[in-house]
């Protein structure tokens, strides 16, 4: 039986260590969903077309992965995309307070659906999104934190 896996986020921007969360995650199931979701209690920096073809590009190389969008809750997202497993990434002992507390939430609506962590290697621990919106706000080099896909001139569009 092949397993289908939900991988979702904001990705505002992608960075390394989702690109390498999602990497991992592809070779632990059969297919994997990265699923841009529309955060209510967010306004995202990049519009959803552009997170989408950065994911896509990012992604090409990998055959198991297919990048879908979604709004409303993730767990509702599972059920529309046929998928028991949603995939989250850590980053710190903070980001495992605030997954388990979701994945506790998610197991109370669905219980028919597990989240499995995966640990970030510690090379792309620092990297999160809010940092790279943060110093793209102020003209700084963002490259080693984000995927090759993601070019300066994209990024010139939207400051």
């Amino acid at each position: 039986m092949e397993t289908t896996a939900l991988y979702a986020g904001s990705f505002d921007p992608v960075t390394k260590g989702h690109e390498h969360i999602a990497r991992r995650a592809a070779k632990l199931f059969g297919k994997l969903l990265i699923a841009v979701g529309d955060n209510s209690g967010k306004q995202p920096f990049f519009p959803l077309e552009q997170r989408l073809a950065w994911l896509r590009e990012t992604f090409r190389d990998v055959e198991n992965i297919e990048v879908v969008s979604y709004q409303g809750l993730t767990v509702d997202a599972c059920r529309r995309y046929g998928t028991n497993v949603l995939v989250r990434g850590l980053r710190s002992s903070a980001d495992w307070e605030a997954e388990s507390a979701v994945a506790f939430v998610n197991r109370k609506l669905a219980p028919d659906i597990e989240t499995v962590l995966l640990p970030a290697e510690a090379a792309f621990a620092p990297f999160s999104s809010t940092l790279v919106r943060e110093l793209l706000r102020y003209g700084k080099e963002v490259s080693s934190m984000v995927p090759d896909a993601l070019r300066a001139e994209d990024f010139a569009r939207f400051l």
